[in-house]
């Protein structure tokens, strides 16, 4: 009896040793672990900041083609006549690219989706609503529609009048149907032009100028335009609204675009029925307001209150006892300014639903029009710039409300 639990006692401590052992193997592993990633977080964090750091650099480049944009613009109108095809390509890609905001295009490595831009365009891309005559459309008009697979392999479907743009849009218009003609739905709509061979030309315009830079600046000079420049007497969310619409504009014009999620017609559905309870509950407080100034009876809190919350939240609006006319028109201001909110947030959220807002912040707008109109305008940055943003642009921040880009 006494050798078995000698044994026994040994195989214990042997257990124990291996558990031991184990464990620590666990946790050296885990601490390598983590003293590797730390360092590969480190090597991201410094990558991403030297990103930042470039993006602050370039911004300043692209702030100087205001200076040269006009000469530049002289220059494709001119060309765009020209009988030279190459000459009269270039002229109306760098128009499409400055006006259209398209990318150049022939951007993609070889593992990627096969994707396009201007210089990239086939045939089957463009769809011309013309008449029999081949010229215009059955009301006069000159339309187009663009649909191709973009970066990312993001549908870019877009129609455009070009009635709207002037002579130069009349002349792009016809020059794009010319470039088509005689061509089958595979061939470039381009093939006379390379993307080298435009940013060649681009620089002897303006030193260092490739078609990329009119991305940026276009997408900063049109939230710049399009932010009010006056919004007194705004609530904070109606700034946040107005602020979007514009970055909405910028979105639109680069075609940055998102998946409508899985779960949004549900997620509305809920504000749809929270804003219908809120305009109940503002209706009722109005008839109590009423009923106080002729001394009638009111509707008020049942004295036991309701178990579930959604039939507490609709009787949230009534009064425990008879209030005076002072404390009801206070309780209908707070019930108004709910809902007002409510349906701010809604027409937000409605608009934005498929528009990616977030890309034009991070890589296109500078960011210091937003710091600068929100400073002017009293609006908590803090509402148009996530935290995260905030950290990515530090050197933003301190800019003045008078920035112009």
């Amino acid at each position: 009896m006494q050798t078995r639990k000698l044994k026994k006692k040994t195989d214990t401590g042997l257990i124990t040793k291996i558990k031991r052992f184990a464990t620590e193997s666990v946790v050296v592993f885990l601490y390598r672990m983590y003293q590797i990633s730390k360092y590969h977080i480190n090597l991201f964090s410094h990558f991403f900041d030297s990103l930042t750091f470039y993006f602050h650099f370039y911004l300043t480049f692209f702030r100087k083609l205001k200076k040269y944009i006009g000469k530049i613009r002289k220059d494709y109108q001119k060309n765009m006549k020209k009988k030279d095809t190459m000459t009269k390509q270039r002229a109306t890609a760098m128009w499409i690219i400055d006006v259209l905001a398209l990318r150049v295009g022939n951007e993609k490595e070889d593992f990627e989706a096969e994707t396009y831009g201007c210089c990239s365009l086939l045939v089957e891309h463009l769809k011309f609503d013309i008449d029999t005559h081949g010229t215009k459309s059955s009301d006069g008009k000159h339309i187009m529609t663009l649909d191709f697979l973009g970066k990312d392999s993001m549908r870019h479907h877009q129609t455009i009048d070009f009635d709207g743009y002037g002579d130069d849009g009349l002349r792009v218009y016809n020059n794009l149907l010319n470039f088509c003609k005689k061509k089958k739905g595979q061939a470039e709509v381009f093939d006379k032009l390379s993307v080298s061979e435009l940013n060649d030309h681009l620089k002897t315009l303006m030193p260092g100028l490739s078609a990329k830079v009119f991305r940026t600046y276009n997408a900063s000079t049109t939230l710049q335009n399009e932010l009010p420049s006056d919004v007194a007497g705004k609530s904070l969310a109606e700034k946040v609204v107005l602020y979007n619409e514009a970055n909405r504009k910028v979105a639109i014009l680069c075609n940055h675009q998102k998946t409508l999620s899985s779960g949004f017609h549900e997620q509305f559905a809920k504000l749809e029925a929270r804003r219908d309870l809120l305009k109940k509950q503002c209706d009722d407080l109005k008839k109590t307001i009423s009923r106080i100034k002729k001394g009638k009876e009111i509707k008020l809190y049942p004295r036991e209150a309701p178990k579930e919350k959604a039939q507490r939240d609709k009787v949230s609006h009534l009064f425990k006892k008879v209030p005076s006319l002072e404390q009801a028109r206070k309780r209908k201001v707070t019930f108004q300014g709910r809902l007002n909110k409510l349906e701010m947030d809604m027409k937000n959220k409605d608009d934005n639903k498929t528009v990616a807002l977030g890309t034009s912040k991070i890589n296109y707008m500078d960011p210091r029009i937003s710091v600068a109109w929100c400073k002017r305008e009293e609006c908590d940055i803090s509402k148009v710039f996530a935290k995260a943003l905030r950290d990515k642009f530090p050197w933003a921040m301190s800019a003045e409300m008078g920035y112009s880009f």
